[in-house]
């Protein structure tokens, strides 16, 4: 018999297999829904685990359309059962796509439905590396926003909810209203927990069993319906601070057991224990043994340095008595893990970590989890974010066949990656009739001279599919995945190695191939620059993301692992200490990029490097793009001034003109003056012409207080000073820092952006600050000697630009 939705809760089933019922009601939902406005039917990539029975009876019921559907890669449905089950409604099932294809050109199959020998409507779900869907492709893709939402549907319309408003409030606030990382998976198991035997158990539960949804417990979530939403937002922020937690919070935590009065200083140690256990072992069972509302009174604690009992101050991180030792340190700074291991001489440990990511990624996207774990060392967890809608995006348009493609349509980035497939799609193909790559071929054919160029070619097409198995990790962590991996370090190179040889025969041949085809030359290059990009074309512009195999932008990563393991004792400490503390800030190698001009791409659109995901490098449109707000500079600055100027850390002064954002460079001086970077300074913002920008503007409230604590008139020292000035234009500048000298002056410049073309000749010069400079401190004459770059401006980096 099969269970529906209507059926739940079922004593003697467990929660995922009600969880995976509900989720099969959702889809036939969507489905249905769906159908009514397509005229060739709906596609369901990587949908999680779902009852398939149950979702054939929710589609028969509520279509009368007769369905063909094919089920290709769904381990938990038996096709064959699933075909008998489904003999007794309007639904034909297949695990064949060839036989939805020919469904797809109207040809006739073994199925019927009754009379008809072709079905009203193409239904197909599919998970895993996308198989040849040929003209598929064309059927409407499915948003699995839709089916969260669905389910929060269903659960509002029950009787142990429908009428009561804040449950419905809640329902709807989960189903669309909140943007945080939640599966679908975790929302269906959240709500089959929250089916109890009385209905004022099941609204109890709504703040319950939160840990489902890796939320603290809340009792109190559902006493005020206009604030539901947002206490949601918040409990997903505090889980986030408690697992990416920072050494103030670790102060706020302790502080929050020295303000208990007597008697609940030992209830309020144990509740910190278990909020540290939680946050050192992400088990989100833990959860239902934390309240929301005491886990923010807690982090509301001031993190400044409190008195003891005995008049003492204590700063040694402990919880008092009855705390235990932390069993596992869990590590967010992923890059900065494999740098750190090869510094050790942890290889093999390195090696572990780097081919245990990707079982591991493999089955996070696959069951639609948000964060994963990897242990290394004794005991140690490296915690990654898992972005699983950026994943399925990128592999769509980056397999075998397809090197990128374009997104038409969509009102933001966003819904381009969330819900692709719902937009207009265009792939980049190499091996397309008619295209710029099959001309060549032919080309080469005829023209003996050009078979190297298509010689290179396929070495680079044959290469490209080596690093296909690892694109995830590629996507999330591609240094850890590398710098342990020596089999994948030489087919990264080997694959870089035949692009550039690719790309200089193109280069050497595109004269003659010119002379031959004005045209034809001309798309060959814009055509091959495309590969490995994604284009998203809607109507408020054009922006471009780098795939995780484009040259470019691997080549980054790739070189920073050959730097690291052959190293051979060339790295000082200090250098292995500032490539682990800034690694994750290392700039993209390729800062502009135009595209277009070419069969694929019409228009020539300048783009300009200005935003990331994940790793990977997005391009904007330069009207369009943001003018950054030296976010990663000041650590950098700092980090670098310790090392090349001791002395600074002893009183460090820099000036500031016309600052972005104030809080962002004074709460970097509150972290280097927590970590004893630095033991004072002095920071001035100077404005030439321009209103003075608030300090606190744009800083939590966290860090609000943290800044206040440092540089306010009660802060904890005297050494730390903000310093604001106005001037005139940049000589009265000038003339008050040569008063005035400090160790850094950071100029933001206000003009606006524009691309100036020009033909190069004998008169063109590069200005000679746009050299690299290297900065070596002279101890005995205690000043820094600035001297221009011996790598220069042409190094290997922009070898690789030049050529482009």
């Amino acid at each position: 018999m099969t269970i529906r939705e209507s059926d739940l809760p079922q004593s003697g089933t467990d929660k995922e297999e009600q969880s995976e019922i509900l989720t099969g009601e959702a889809l036939g939902e969507c489905v249905a829904e769906t159908l009514r406005n397509e005229s060739l039917g709906v596609m369901v990539e990587s949908p999680p685990r779902f009852s398939a029975e149950t979702m054939i009876a929710r589609l028969n019921e509520r279509t009368s359309y007769s369905i063909g559907m094919a089920i290709v890669g769904i381990a938990e449905a038996d096709v064959t059962e699933l075909a008998e089950f489904a003999e007794d409604t309007s639904v034909r099932v297949t695990e064949e796509l060839s036989t939805a294809i020919k469904w797809r050109n109207e040809t006739e199959t073994e199925f019927s439905w009754g009379d008809q020998k072709v079905p009203d409507r193409i239904v197909v779900f599919v998970r895993g590396d996308p198989p040849k869907l040929n003209s598929l492709h064309r059927l409407t893709g499915l948003p699995l926003g839709r089916v969260r939402v669905a389910i929060c549907d269903l659960m509002s319309q029950r009787d142990e909810f429908s009428g009561n408003s804040p449950a419905e409030a809640f329902w709807e606030a989960l189903g669309s209203g909140i943007e945080s990382n939640l599966t679908i998976r975790s929302i269906a198991r959240f709500a089959v927990s929250c089916l109890k035997d009385t209905n004022q158990e099941s609204l109890d539960a709504i703040g319950q069993e939160l840990h489902e949804l890796s939320l603290f417990a809340d009792s109190g979530l559902l006493s005020d319906a206009a604030e539901i939403e947002n206490r949601l937002i918040r409990n997903g922020e505090l889980v986030d601070r408690t697992i990416h937690i920072t050494n103030r919070d670790r102060k706020r935590l302790i502080n929050s057991i020295k303000n208990s009065n007597e008697g609940g200083r030992n209830e309020q140690a144990a509740f910190i224990e278990r909020l540290r256990r939680f946050q050192r072992t992400n088990d989100d069972g833990l959860l239902a043994e934390l309240e929301f509302e005491k886990v923010a009174d807690a982090f509301d604690t001031t993190s400044k340095r409190l008195t003891d009992d005995s008049g003492k101050g204590s700063t040694d991180g402990t919880a008092g008595k009855g705390s235990t030792s932390s069993r596992y340190n869990r590590r967010t700074d992923g890059e900065s893990v494999g740098i750190e291991l090869v510094h050790q001489g942890e290889i093999e440990e390195a090696s572990t970590l780097s081919q245990q990511l990707d079982k591991d990624l493999d089955e996070a996207i696959e069951n639609d989890e948000k964060r994963v774990e990897v242990d290394f060392g004794d005991d140690e967890k490296l915690i990654i974010d898992v972005d699983s809608d950026l994943t399925h995006f990128i592999n769509r348009f980056i397999t075998e066949d397809r090197f990128g493609g374009i997104v038409k349509g969509g009102s933001s980035r966003t819904e381009c990656i969330s819900n692709y497939t719902t937009l207009d799609l265009e792939y980049f193909l190499v091996e397309e009739d008619g295209g710029s790559f099959q001309k060549m071929r032919k080309f080469a054919e005829r023209n003996e001279d050009f078979e190297s160029l298509v010689e290179s070619f396929d070495a680079y097409l044959e290469a490209r599919g080596d690093l296909l198995p690892v694109l995830k990790s590629l996507i999330h962590r591609p240094l850890v995945r590398l710098v342990g991996d020596d089999d994948l370090m030489e087919k990264a190179q080997n694959y870089l190695s035949v692009y550039q040889k690719t790309q200089k025969t193109l280069d050497r041949k595109y004269m003659s191939l010119r002379d031959a085809s004005a045209q034809g030359s001309r798309r060959l290059l814009s055509d091959f620059l495309l590969l490995d990009t994604i284009i998203l074309d809607r109507e408020s512009g054009r922006e471009l993301i780098l795939s995780p195999l484009h040259p470019l932008h691997l080549w980054k990563y790739v070189e920073l692992a050959k730097a690291v393991r052959e190293s051979d004792g060339k790295l000082s400490e200090s250098d292995w200490k500032f490539l682990e503390t800034t690694v994750d800030e290392q700039p993209h190698v390729l800062s502009n990029i135009t595209v277009g001009g070419g069969r694929l791409l019409n228009e020539e659109t300048y783009l300009i490097q200005s935003d990331e995901l994940a790793t990977l490098p997005i391009y904007t449109e330069a009207d369009r793009a943001e003018p950054g707000d030296n976010v990663y500079l000041w650590d950098y600055l700092i980090s670098k001034f310790n090392q090349a100027y001791p002395p600074s850390k002893n009183h460090f002064k820099i000036s500031i003109v016309d600052p972005i954002r104030p809080s962002q460079v004074l709460k970097s001086i509150v972290d280097a003056a927590e970590n004893e970077s630095l033991s004072g300074a002095t920071i001035e913002f100077i404005y030439v012409d321009q209103e003075e920008k608030p300090l606190l503007s744009g800083a939590t409230s966290n860090e609000e207080e943290a800044i206040i604590n440092l540089f306010g008139p009660e802060g904890e020292s005297d050494a730390f000073n903000i310093l604001t000035r106005e001037c005139r234009d940049y000589d009265e500048v000038a003339e008050h820092l040569k008063a005035n000298p400090k160790h850094a002056v950071i100029i933001n410049d206000q003009s606006k952006f524009f691309v100036e073309e020009f033909e190069r000749d004998m008169d063109t010069s590069i200005n000679p600050l746009y050299v690299p400079k290297e900065f070596s401190y002279d101890a005995f004459e205690d000043i820094i000697n600035i001297s221009a770059s011996s790598e220069g401006r042409f190094s290997r980096n922009t070898k690789i630009l030049s050529t482009n």
